[in-house]
């Protein structure tokens, strides 16, 4: 169709589905819900997805250690995803992590209070 935007799909259908096909290019998602309810599970998800597609994939954890992703992201099965992980809650550390590298596809800042 005329106007349509370009999206990454990160292969997890319902959560692409909601995004309209998939996430686009400079946009910035803000996600919400009741404490608890997936959110950051979800998150790591559609992350490491990215980054097993080849392309680079930040995670970014204000509310835990970079050591309780990595377990979860284990107990997921996702293990094997070269993303990164990164615990900051200044604007200035995650600038500091992104300026490391490439620009990512995919950032994701859990969670913005």
């Amino acid at each position: 169709p005329v106007g349509e935007l370009p999206r990454r799909t990160t292969g997890l259908a319902e959560f692409d589905r909601a995004l309209g096909g998939g996430i686009v290019p400079g946009s910035a998602i803000l996600m919400g819900g009741e404490p608890g309810i997936g959110k950051s599970t979800l998150l790591l998800q559609a992350a490491a997805s990215i980054a097993r597609s080849g392309a680079r994939s930040v995670y970014v954890s204000g509310e835990e250690a970079t050591g309780q992703v990595r377990l979860r992201a284990r107990r997921l099965g996702l293990a094997d995803a070269p993303l990164q992980l990164a615990a900051a809650t200044s604007v200035r550390d995650i600038l500091t992590t992104l300026n490391a590298g490439a620009p990512p596809a995919l950032l994701v800042v859990d969670s913005i209070q």
